[in-house]
C-alpha cells in the first residue's frame, strides 16, 4: 500500500483493542496468520514484512514511518523504516519498485484531480514505466464513470453528487491511506490590491507554486487612490 499526504485525517495512530482485534481477523482472513515467533507470516510461510520508503532528511516524516512501524508491530506485521536519499526514494516512486511509503497528493480547486490521480485507470502506469501520479497504480472503473460525471455536470448539485461517489467509492476500496493535512502558508497585504483568499472565502491557496494560483491573480482587485 502506499501512504499519502494532504488528505483529510490527521491522529496519534492510537490503536483501540478491538481495532487490534478486527485487524488481526482481517488478516487471519487473508491467510497472514500469526507465526510462533509472534509475527505474521504469509500462506506460504515466509515473513510479511516490507520497506516504509522515505527521503531521510524528512525528519517529519521519518517519526510518521517510525509509529506507523511501532503500531503495526502490535499485529505481528513487521515494517522497516526505509529512510534514504530522496533521489533515490522518489525513483523507486515513479517505477513502482517501492512497498509502500509516503507521499504527496494533488491539490487543486476541486476533489476532481485528487480522485483522479489515486482511483482513475487512466492514470495508472505500468510497474517500471515512469510516472509522476498514482504511485500505488490503483485504477477503478467505476471511479472512471465518476470523474466523468463530475466533469459533464452543469451544476453544483451534480458535481456534488458526483464527489460523493468519489468519497464513498474511495472510504470503501481504500488504494491509499490518508496520514494527515498539509498546510500550506502565505502572506498579502492589502495595501494595493485586495481579494486575496481568506478564513471566510478560501476559494484558493496562497501558494505561489499552487494551480489555484491563477485564481488569485484573476480575483485581485487593485486599491483606488
Amino acid at each position: 500500500y502506499d501512504t499519502w499526504r494532504d488528505a483529510t485525517i490527521a491522529d496519534s495512530c492510537e490503536w483501540t483493542k478491538h481495532d487490534l482485534a478486527e485487524a488481526g481477523a482481517l488478516l487471519d482472513d487473508a491467510g497472514i496468520t500469526m507465526g510462533s515467533d509472534g509475527k505474521r507470516v504469509l500462506p506460504d510461510g515466509s515473513p510479511f514484512a516490507f520497506d516504509f520508503s522515505v527521503g531521510t532528511t524528512s525528519s517529519d516524516w521519518v517519526s510518521v514511518g517510525n509509529v506507523i512501524s511501532q503500531n503495526l508491530a502490535e499485529l505481528g506485521v513487521t515494517v522497516n523504516v526505509a529512510a534514504r536519499d530522496w533521489a533515490d526514494v522518489v525513483s523507486s516512486y515513479e517505477n513502482g519498485s517501492f512497498d509502500s511509503g509516503i507521499v504527496w497528493s494533488n491539490n487543486a480547486p476541486t476533489p476532481y484531480q485528487f480522485y483522479r490521480n489515486v482511483m482513475s485507470t487512466e492514470s495508472v502506469k505500468p510497474v517500471g514505466e515512469q510516472t509522476f501520479d498514482n504511485y500505488h497504480r490503483y485504477g477503478n472503473p467505476e471511479a472512471d464513470a465518476l470523474l466523468a460525471e463530475f466533469a459533464a455536470a452543469s451544476d453544483e448539485a451534480g458535481q456534488t453528487a458526483a464527489i460523493d461517489g468519489l468519497q464513498q467509492l474511495f472510504a470503501d476500496e481504500a488504494p491509499v491511506v490518508p496520514l494527515f493535512s498539509g498546510p500550506e502558508w502565505g502572506a498579502y497585504t492589502t495595501e494595493r490590491f485586495t481579494g486575496w483568499p481568506t478564513e471566510d472565502d478560501p476559494y484558493a491557496t496562497l501558494s505561489t507554486r499552487a494551480p489555484t494560483t491563477v485564481l488569485v491573480l484573476t480575483t485581485l482587485q487593485p486599491v483606488e487612490g
